[in-house]
């Protein structure tokens, strides 16, 4: 059914206009929907992180191993 324009006529339907902005707000939805699920999964691959370098600092301290990155990511670059 094509309802953009009538038959023959160079003039568009005045009901394309709002299905297009309502095609706009559902791509718009469904956009912020995966980026808030990438964030979430982002937020959380931080948190694995974090707790597999104490993890790692926990071992090397029981191994008596001195930590010689300690404080690497923390004001990175300086002194370099």
């Amino acid at each position: 059914m094509d309802v953009g324009l009538a038959e023959g006529a160079a003039v568009p339907d005045p009901e394309a206009p709002p299905a297009r902005v309502l095609r706009s707000a559902a791509q718009q939805q469904r956009f912020q929907t995966m980026s808030d699920g990438i964030i979430g999964k982002i937020d959380e691959m931080g948190g694995r992180i974090d707790e597999l370098e104490k993890s790692i600092g926990d071992i090397m301290q029981q191994a008596g191993i001195e930590d010689e990155g300690e404080g690497e990511g923390e004001g990175e670059g300086e002194g370099k």
